[in-house]
């Protein structure tokens, strides 16, 4: 990747990294994280499409298998107020 590409890459990780702190709806919040994983998975992809959703769909797998050993661990607990 070239020098300019990754300036770009770097710039929008930024704001959306910034924007993730300024954030307070879930359906926004989950575009942004949604949006990182993307360029995440492009520029991780050397540019090739059918290796970033590989990546894509690596990473859905995963963050699924966490939830789902999350809600093996704590159950109802985790969503309970004090």
């Amino acid at each position: 990747m070239d020098m300019k590409t990754k300036a770009v890459h770097q710039a929008a990780y930024t704001k959306i990294e910034n924007a993730l702190k300024e954030v307070n709806d879930p359906v926004i919040e989950l575009s942004l994280v949604s949006t990182m994983l993307s360029i995440t998975a492009l520029k991780r992809s050397g540019g090739d499409w059918d290796k970033a959703l590989k990546i894509i769909d690596f990473a859905a797998q995963t963050c699924r298998k966490s939830v789902e050993n999350a809600k093996k661990v704590f159950g109802d607990k985790a969503f309970k107020q004090k």
